[in-house]
């Protein structure tokens, strides 16, 4: 058996007992990772949640903008938009 064989082998022997792990909790076959999930929650959560903290963070002063979807920049888009040039005169 050479090296690629065997990683074969050693793929499909993981994926069976993954699914076999899965079956025996009692989860769906289907069962993939998701970024969040509603629900109850399985870690205790802290207790100082509750206290609120009215010290100032450095993020409160950023400005948040959506990432750009072609290739031009944040940047180019912002000053493309507000250059003096296409600006309206005040009367």
């Amino acid at each position: 058996m050479n090296s690629s064989g065997f990683v074969c082998f050693l793929r499909r022997s993981l994926l069976q007992l993954e699914c076999r792990i899965i079956q025996a909790t009692g989860l769906d076959r289907q069962f993939a990772p998701a970024l969040a999930v509603h629900g109850p929650s399985i870690l205790p959560h802290p207790h100082d949640e509750q206290e609120v903290t009215s010290e100032p963070s450095f993020l409160d002063n950023v400005f948040w903008m959506a990432a750009p979807k072609k290739r031009r920049t944040i940047e180019i888009n912002r000053t493309r938009r507000r250059d003096p040039s296409f600006m309206l005169k005040v009367k």
